[in-house]
């Protein structure tokens, strides 16, 4: 799989968006500077999402936005997650806990953000083997447990991708 990713996104080996992470939990957050998702073992003070990698094995952390594309390019997700049977696409957004109408604009920014990426990975790989998860990591905490998205009308985009929506801040592989 990294090897088809690298040859149709020449970005990738570029601006060295492709990391191998074993440890068993770790986090992911989008750097204020940069833009860019990066990973820590630290639980960070930004919008983060937290995966638990229970049995230490390899996950592939693969920086979208501001690394594999740039703001010319389109809406892009932030980063995405896989291993040998699950690929991943995560959206951060950060939203304040009394700012309900900001959360319900950033969900459907991040599910067109998400969608986008999608698309464009199947359009160019072959991911038929693969268990498809997009992540809305909207809001202020990552320990919400992972639940399937209420969003009818996202639901129905995301079916004809074959991918499973989940409102959530973090994934256990």
């Amino acid at each position: 799989m990294d090897k088809s990713i690298i040859d149709n996104f020449y970005a990738v080996s570029a601006n060295e968006c492709l990391e191998i992470v074993s440890d068993s939990l770790f986090y992911v957050y989008d750097c204020p500077q940069t833009k860019q998702s990066i990973i820590t073992l630290k639980k960070p003070d930004e919008q983060h999402f937290k995966t638990v990698n229970i049995n230490s094995k390899p996950i592939r952390f693969l920086s979208v936005d501001n690394c594999m594309f740039f703001g010319g390019d389109g809406k892009r997700c932030d980063f995405i997650l896989y291993d040998e049977i699950t690929f991943c696409f995560i959206e951060l957004k950060e939203v304040k806990k009394d700012e309900h109408k900001k959360r319900k604009n950033s969900k459907r920014i991040a599910e067109q953000q998400l969608l986008a990426v999608i698309e464009l990975f199947q359009g160019k790989i072959d991911l038929s083997d693969k268990v498809l998860e997009a992540y809305l990591c909207i809001g202020y905490t990552s320990t919400r447990p992972k639940i399937l998205s209420k969003s009818q009308r996202a639901k129905k985009d995301f079916v004809k991708l074959k991918t499973k929506l989940y409102d959530s801040c973090q994934k256990q592989f």
